[in-house]
């Protein structure tokens, strides 16, 4: 089905500050000028404060007000708090109470063809792989907020809502990215990446355009994906973690990343945790290398059936982040 469907359509998106929310507002932008971005951030980009609207997804009452008054075509709800520093659930409110309000708002939008919820992979620990939609695996606190997200999602009480679909976000990289990804990058740029020599590691990992065409082919497609069905979002062939860097260090122009044993970067790792005590950023923490060394492959057929082949490969991908990394972050 054509992309020009989306075109002069109303589009709402929560979150839009955010790195796959700027890279989407981006896109769209080709598409319709009649686009709101909700987000407590200000965009990354100047030119798309023209779609800014400063306001918390939590607040139910200002919310229903802009949905009503707008009446979107599409939404697709980015907005959530994804670092890992919450002590509690209530600091990851937006990840539940969030999604509960824009259900709740949504459920009078006349011209809604269709909302997009984006959930993440942690709502599983890395490593494990779930047996079926409703089986859940977190092991940290910002996993169980996605937790209880999808399961008002998949709620009785909303069992009659069935405009939605809900994709499980990755490890995405490219343009406008944040940390880790973007520290990835940097660190092989600037000749600190080390490889733990343990053998090869492969990932589920998705460029990011490659990710903006998933979603708007899931936003065209003429099917609906509720219940008993989660969507992986990434590139479809998983990446071997020591070939990327390589190819990074390559665009950049940089020495290949050298080995060092593991029990190296352990003691580096452990000395992240503490820095992380006192709220000190380290490039490397407990967390970061049980990641790295942990093959991450997610089921991304269902997706691939949808959208049919990808636009980027692996090689452009990793030279346009160069030279937008080369641009904004020398």
């Amino acid at each position: 089905m054509s992309f020009k469907i989306l075109k002069n359509k109303k589009y709402l998106i929560t979150g839009g500050s955010g790195f796959i929310g700027t890279n989407l507002i981006n896109n769209l932008i080709h598409y319709s000028n009649q686009i709101i971005n909700i987000d407590i951030n200000k965009p990354k980009i100047n030119s798309h404060k023209n779609f800014w609207i400063k306001l918390d997804i939590n607040n139910y009452d200002e919310l229903n007000k802009i949905c009503n008054k707008f009446r979107p075509d599409y939404i697709v709800n980015l907005a959530a708090t994804t670092d890992l520093n919450g002590k509690n659930l209530n600091y990851y409110k937006t990840n539940f109470k969030g999604v509960e309000n824009l259900i709740r708002c949504s459920l009078n939008l006349k011209n809604l063809k269709k909302i997009l919820f984006f959930s993440s992979r942690l709502v599983c620990k890395i490593g494990y792989q779930p047996k079926n939609f409703k089986d859940y695996c977190p092991s940290t606190i910002y996993g169980k907020s996605k937790v209880l997200g999808e399961k008002i999602l998949n709620s009785k009480k909303y069992n009659n809502f069935k405009k939605w679909s809900n994709i499980r976000v990755t490890s995405l990289w490219g343009p406008w990215f944040d940390v880790p990804y973007k520290n990835f990058f940097l660190i092989i740029k600037r000749e600190l990446y080390f490889k733990p020599t343990n053998g090869k590691i492969y990932k589920s990992f998705g460029y990011v355009e490659n990710s903006i065409f998933q979603i708007k082919k899931l936003l065209i497609s003429n099917k609906i994906y509720t219940q008993k069905k989660n969507f992986y979002l990434a590139d479809f062939e998983p990446i071997e973690i020591d070939k990327f860097a390589n190819k990074i260090a390559n665009t950049f122009n940089s020495s290949k990343p050298k080995n060092i044993p593991f029990f190296i970067l352990n003691l580096g790792a452990i000395f992240g945790d503490f820095l992380k005590l006192f709220k000190i950023s380290f490039p490397i923490t407990t967390f970061r290398l049980n990641n790295l060394r942990t093959n991450m492959i997610h089921d991304i057929s269902d997706l691939k059936k949808i959208t049919g082949p990808l636009p980027c490969s692996i090689d452009t991908g990793i030279k346009k982040t160069v030279k937008w990394i080369n641009k904004y972050n020398a």
